[in-house]
């Protein structure tokens, strides 16, 4: 109970820095100054350009490469030490060395295809944004609209993938889709 507490917690902390940052970049750009008659177009300032770079960018592509590049490192070692325990315990330990290296290689394709997807989604987005600048055209601008689709299109991507490598959190959003993580003994469930 309380590590899930901790869980509910750490993520409400993220979901309030995502609310504030993003009215505050929309309040210090004058979104909420002005009325807009049929497309609202957000136009940021230089500064906030290079904030929102290196805080929706920079900053967690930073994180997630250091902490998955840790989590590997751990899975390997773990592996290891599988692969080590096997040997020692069975005279014929090559009958279960294949099973730490093939989760090691699911854990570094799962984990290099999130990777992947965060920066295929990004990328192209703030590579626009800074292009925007010096290229003022309709077209352009329809392009740096349909980049903006992708980077939102990265949150839709995350769960997929999760969903297509992981049973246990298949097993999870369905706890939670069907509504019973509200129940009493939602943390004596097993999803492993």
């Amino acid at each position: 109970m309380f590590a899930g507490g901790w869980g509910a917690f750490v993520a409400s902390l993220n979901w309030m820095f995502s609310l504030g940052y993003n009215f505050a970049l929309l309040y210090c750009n004058g979104f909420f100054t002005h009325a807009c008659p049929s497309e609202c177009l957000i136009v940021v300032s230089e500064i906030w350009s290079f904030v929102d770079l290196v805080v929706v960018f920079v900053l967690p592509c930073s994180i997630m490469i250091v902490l998955y590049l840790k989590v590997f490192a751990i899975a390997k070692r773990h592996a290891n030490a599988i692969r080590a325990a096997n040997g020692h315990g069975n005279p014929d330990g090559n009958k279960t060395d294949h099973v730490p290296k093939r989760s090691e290689r699911k854990a570094a394709k799962v984990l290099g295809i999130l990777v992947s997807v965060f920066l295929l989604c990004l990328v192209p987005y703030y590579v626009c944004s800074f292009m925007a600048e010096s290229i003022q055209s309709q077209i352009f601008n329809d392009v740096l609209n349909y980049m903006s689709a992708l980077l939102y299109l990265n949150s839709l991507f995350n769960p997929i993938i999760y969903a297509l490598f992981y049973p246990w959190f298949q097993k999870s959003m369905k706890i939670i889709l069907r509504c019973r993580i509200c129940s009493s003994e939602s943390s004596l469930m097993q999803v492993c």
